[in-house]
């Protein structure tokens, strides 16, 4: 069992995004680097120096278009669409089948090296709108972070504590709340909404409402010596979501990978 480096993940995640991207251009999907990955892009050319995953994201047609026709040698898909009952994900994760991954806890989870790929879907019109949809979304969202934590930790000492994670886990799972964020999401169009975000990876407590227009069309940047599509208004999306400030690094105590999952290479693939 020989754990990836973490060059080896970086090395490994850009291959993958490599393939994403011929197969978007090649079939007319619109894909941009978001998150981490775009401020990466923008501030610093490439990898953001203390994290070393990949996030893109997708106007939700072109997300349910990739979705259901993305099919290459050495990947494979993981969401709550696919796999087992639990440990799953409410946005998808375009995974390399040479690789595993497991929760520090040491549990193994049902993808490998991963880039993300968050839809990206319309909002209601009008603040007030937006945010009462933000705030039963987060409880929901909330409630699937609950559940994954259950399914991720170890088993508790205390044998009530057990038995009523096991009671809580048999009646529900973090793949029917992943379900539940995602059909909530798309219930609002795309193409006819003024603002647009995801709002299915609530992990900060917080929601993005950028100009659905900044997610029209894509223009290329520079990312680690080559081009990917990134958002065509990508400063508002990047005020948006890290604030005006979005050039200046944090300071040096806060610049740590937030990541808690580990990568191991598949014997014999």
């Amino acid at each position: 069992m020989k754990e990836l480096t973490v060059e080896e993940r970086k090395k490994l995640s850009m291959e993958i995004l490599d393939l994403i991207h011929a197969f978007c251009l090649k079939n007319n999907i619109r894909c941009y680097l978001d998150s981490g990955t775009l401020l990466g892009a923008v501030r610093h050319k490439g990898f953001i120096p203390w994290d070393d995953d990949i996030d893109i994201s997708m106007p939700r047609p072109d997300y349910e278009k990739f979705l259901k026709i993305f099919k290459e040698e050495g990947c494979y898909i993981s969401s709550y669409r696919t796999g087992g009952r639990r440990l799953v994900t409410p946005f998808a994760k375009v995974c390399s089948n040479k690789t595993y991954g497991t929760t520090l806890t040491g549990k193994k989870l049902p993808y490998g090296v991963a880039v993300d790929i968050f839809p990206i879907d319309g909002y209601p019109k009008g603040d007030s709108a937006i945010q009462k949809y933000f705030k039963k979304q987060l409880k929901v969202f909330h409630r699937y972070l609950f559940l994954i934590s259950l399914e991720t930790t170890t088993e508790s000492k205390s044998f009530i504590k057990h038995i009523v994670k096991e009671i809580i886990k048999f009646f529900i799972s973090s793949r029917t709340l992943a379900r539940m964020v995602d059909n909530r999401a798309r219930k609002n169009h795309f193409e006819n909404s003024e603002k647009a975000g995801c709002s299915v990876a609530l992990y900060f407590g917080d929601l993005t409402d950028s100009q659905r227009a900044s997610f029209d069309k894509g223009i290329l940047m520079s990312f680690e010596d080559r081009e990917y599509f990134v958002p065509q208004n990508y400063k508002d999306v990047l005020e948006k979501t890290y604030g005006p400030d979005y050039m200046t690094p944090p300071p040096v105590d806060k610049r740590v990978s937030t990541h808690t999952e580990n990568y191991y290479w598949v014997e014999n693939n």
